[in-house]
């Protein structure tokens, strides 16, 4: 299928009409693209300087997604570095951000007692975190109870936030709008003629897992869509072999699989789906497809596959230069391009930041009225394809950022090229399809 008619379908099917107010001004004013070369942020201040403001981060640093936290972890430092050599957060004269670190180990239970000791005895005043979705259910009632400002990073599950939390917010994609952006896509190829009618969902058994599969399930065969479910089958998270989940999809009469799974798991089932010689399309729902490592590592097994995603080094040629400039000092500090992982960890500090500045004070109440307020429509923020970042209320959930939106990238000759939305995908790039 050639991209102009990809374009032309795109534009029919997808009109969008955005709105924003002004965007507050960035807290660094400075040259952003300047070299970074001193340590990370959380080397540069001592720890309970008034100077100094405390953000508590809680991720995966040891256990089965170590990996996927530590990437979550360079982003947060490098973006802390970027704003403290600007000079840090004017409106408090120049305060530097601080990072301290939790480690979950991607226990749910483990996480609770993390996020208190960060809060209690770190006196860290907001929080990041924490990957998983699964951890995000147990640590955001701590941050409600203590009343702690918390920017969730990637825990994408539509329940978190459909609580009524007022101290929560999350800026990157949900559940539901994966769902969403999943179908509308498959819906444009089924549309152009493409045979895309049964659907298989394979899932790991955990909260990120099955929100993921369960809404991409309760969607699907809505009018709108009219796909019909073939299968839907959980497995256990980082399981050592995937023979069975696969010999049920063989059996599926699939047209396409979706599958929901982290690195380790998305890896093994790439490699069972070749060596069983199942040749379904696959159209992976983020997750460990996202990792910077997992193409390189899948090699050919991923060659052709198809993989929702919140960021892709393609859309830089529709950014500003600044964001050209930042992935590649990340790159050539960290050894990889910013993906999904990076680039909403990156985006969350900057948010913090944002809100900072606009409060003028290290009050929770006021800098959770100045994340209620905000209103971000350029800036350092805008690392992902979004128009803006404003927080509302969304299919139920609050605080959730209401101009959130995922990509389509194919894996073509090794590399990730984003398909859709059209108007993000470079000229090049046409979208294959093997029916």
């Amino acid at each position: 299928m050639r991209k102009k008619y990809f374009y032309i379908i795109v534009s029919l099917l997808l009109v969008f009409s955005i709105f924003a107010g002004c965007s507050p001004s960035d807290p660094a004013t400075s040259d952003p693209t300047e070299k970074t070369t001193e340590p990370a942020g959380s080397d540069q201040v001592a720890a309970g300087d008034n100077d100094t403001f405390k953000i508590g981060a809680i991720l995966p640093l040891s256990g089965a997604n170590a990996h996927e936290g530590e990437v979550c972890q360079n982003a947060m430092e490098f973006a802390v570095n970027k704003i403290n050599e600007a000079g840090g957060i004017k409106s408090l004269n120049g305060m530097k951000l601080q990072i301290v670190y939790g480690d979950h180990t991607a226990n749910a239970q483990t996480a609770i007692t993390e996020t208190e000791r960060l809060i209690v005895n770190e006196k860290v005043q907001s929080l990041l975190g924490p990957y998983n979705s699964a951890v995000g259910y147990t640590t955001a009632p701590v941050a409600e109870r203590y009343k702690t400002p918390y920017l969730l990073n990637n825990s994408v599950a539509d329940d978190i936030l459909k609580q009524g939390y007022e101290w929560v917010f999350r800026a990157n994609q949900t559940s539901s709008s994966n769902a969403v952006d999943q179908l509308s896509f498959l819906k444009e190829l089924s549309d152009f003629g493409h045979d895309i009618n049964k659907i298989a969902l394979v899932y790991e058994n955990t909260e990120w897992g099955a929100s993921a599969a369960e809404a991409i399930r309760d969607y699907a065969t809505q009018d709108e869509y009219g796909f019909e479910i073939v299968l839907f089958e959980s497995y256990p998270a980082n399981t050592p072999d995937m023979t069975s989940l696969i010999i049920k999809l063989r059996n599926s009469g699939a047209d396409v699989v979706i599958p929901e799974s982290y690195l380790n798991d998305a890896l093994l089932f790439m490699k069972t789906m070749e060596e069983m010689q199942v040749d379904i399309p696959v159209f992976a729902g983020g997750g460990g497809f996202t990792d910077p490592g997992f193409v390189s590592q899948a090699g050919s097994t991923a060659e052709n596959m198809f993989i929702l995603m919140a960021w892709s080094t393609d859309i830089l040629e529709k950014k500003p230069e600044w964001a050209n400039q930042f992935n590649e000092e990340f790159k050539e500090k960290y050894g990889y391009d910013f993906a999904e992982l990076s680039s909403n960890s990156y985006q969350n500090v900057w948010i913090l930041a944002d809100a900072l500045e606009r409060a003028g004070s290290t009050e929770p109440d006021k800098i959770r009225q100045a994340l209620l307020e905000t209103d971000i429509t350029e800036g350092y923020s805008l690392i992902n394809p979004y128009e803006g970042i404003k927080f509302g209320e969304v299919r139920g959930m609050t605080n959730q950022n209401i101009y959130a939106q995922m990509l389509v990238s194919q894996v073509q000759d090794g590399e990730l090229r984003v398909v859709w939305p059209a108007d993000l995908s470079p000229e090049a790039v046409d979208l294959r399809w093997n029916d």
